[in-house]
């Protein structure tokens, strides 16, 4: 979904081609970042509690992208990512 919405952010954020690249960057950064935390929540929690705890965080991820898109910033849009 990343490179289909990646053409949008350069149209509505007015990103260079580089700035295009840091979204694609910090998309896949947050796979990078987060599978040891992820593992380690599903070790602690057990299953289900890892996919509540995986889904919360997701959760809280998709609402951060409605003061984001407000913002109409590069970093802030590229945090929303993460």
């Amino acid at each position: 979904m990343i490179d289909v919405m990646d053409k949008h952010f350069q149209q509505e954020l007015h990103l260079t081609m580089s700035q295009s690249a840091w979204v694609q960057f910090a998309h896949y950064l947050g796979y990078f970042l987060m599978a040891l935390p992820a593992g380690w929540l599903a070790i602690k929690l057990g299953y289900k509690g890892g996919i509540i705890g995986g889904l919360l965080l997701v959760a809280c991820g998709g609402f951060w992208f409605i003061p984001a898109t407000r913002i109409t910033a590069f970093w802030p849009s590229c945090s929303a990512f993460v």
